[in-house]
């Protein structure tokens, strides 16, 4: 039986300082936005933020899909309220909760490449079967920024 080994991404995702410290300010400022602004700026201001934020994701396809899930959460607010006079408030509460909802799921992407909850695993098989296995398990996006050995 040849030994196979599964190698983790951190060679290709792992971050640099300054990737970081760009990340976690663009979240503080998504925070801070609410503490230092007029109510009428907080709305638009924390909507740039998360677009921005978004965009700072390595990963193409989460990007994509955030972008998505955010477009399509905030065009059925607008939908909701489009009939309903003098609701502007509440239309642009409900549009900052699901751009706060949008900032957490930008955090849970984050454990992808900082492995903050998820921890990396180096797997050494010695049955080659069980490699596929192994890899829906623990890449069940695929081996894009994986080495695998062969």
């Amino acid at each position: 039986m040849g030994e196979s080994v599964l190698y983790t991404p951190a060679a290709k995702t792992a971050p640099k300082q300054q990737y970081l410290n760009l990340l976690f300010e663009a979240f503080t400022q998504c925070v801070m936005v609410p503490a230092n602004s007029s109510i009428g700026d907080i709305y638009k201001k924390t909507e740039l933020l998360i677009m921005i934020t978004i965009n700072f994701i390595p990963n193409k396809n989460t990007r994509e899909i955030l972008k998505n899930m955010r477009e399509e959460k905030i065009n059925e607010i607008e939908l909701k309220y489009k009939a309903v006079k003098g609701s502007t408030s509440e239309r642009n509460d409900e549009i900052f909760k699901a751009n706060t909802d949008i900032l957490g799921l930008i955090m849970e992407t984050c454990d992808d490449f900082l492995g903050i909850v998820e921890r990396q695993e180096v797997i050494a098989m010695a049955d080659r079967s069980k490699r596929d296995e192994l890899i829906n398990k623990y890449y069940p996006e695929g081996l894009d920024n994986v080495e695998a050995a062969k």
